[in-house]
């Protein structure tokens, strides 16, 4: 789908770019520079790292460790919406979703040096973006039969949409919870790894976005 007829879409309900900021993420358009963490299209942002959490699917991939994901295979609803014209052509379901290859390339080599620096794991994601908390449960072997290793519920739409919109993005990661070692968001994981992720979040990933945007 074009990106103009998202904004259209919005604007014939009686909104527009500033109410999109104001109340998405608190700030005027114009207060959003070109590179930014966060951000939505009708700013004059260029380059967007989107931090988030994701759950393991392989028994490697530890609760704190960093994942970058190379894709993300569409298991959600929006992606849909806005991957196509008319809802009747809007099944992308299984398709995948990737980042920016020069902002991937980038953070993956900056990551790989301050993980060495700091003795911490990192992993190339092979994501499955869902819009459950729940079902996924039934489903799991079935999608890691599809190659993937984490799943979350962002990326698939998220990669869409920057694309429509003309924007460089890239995702990064921390684990929250390992699904095949039983280590859920309510049950199963340690104070270490707790403490692990916190470590992670608090002094690795403020380095990494520094990095990339410096670049």
């Amino acid at each position: 789908m074009d990106y103009n007829k998202l904004i259209e879409g919005i604007k014939r309900y009686g909104s527009n770019e500033t109410d999109i900021c104001i109340h998405g993420i608190g700030v005027l358009p114009e207060q959003v520079n070109k590179n930014v963490i966060l951000t939505l299209g009708v700013t004059k942002c260029e380059k967007v790292i989107f931090i988030g959490s994701v759950g393991s699917l392989d028994e490697q991939i530890g609760i704190g460790d960093i994942v970058i994901p190379e894709y993300s295979i569409c298991g959600d609803g929006a992606s849909r919406y806005i991957d196509s014209d008319t809802l009747r052509d809007c099944d992308t379901f299984g398709n995948k979703a990737e980042p920016d290859k020069e902002m991937f390339n980038t953070v993956c080599r900056i990551t790989d040096r301050i993980c060495k620096n700091n003795d911490v794991k990192y992993h190339i994601g092979k994501t499955f973006s869902i819009d459950t908390v729940f079902a996924q449960y039934a489903h799991i072997d079935e999608i890691k039969k599809m190659g993937c290793n984490v799943i979350e519920m962002e990326t698939a739409a998220a990669f869409r949409a920057a694309d429509i919109a003309d924007l460089s993005l890239v995702a990064i990661f921390s684990v929250s919870d390992n699904t095949v070692t039983n280590k859920s968001l309510i049950s199963g994981r340690t104070e270490s790894e707790m403490a692990y992720r916190r470590f992670v979040r608090k002094s690795l990933f403020p380095k990494i976005i520094w990095d990339t945007f410096d670049n």
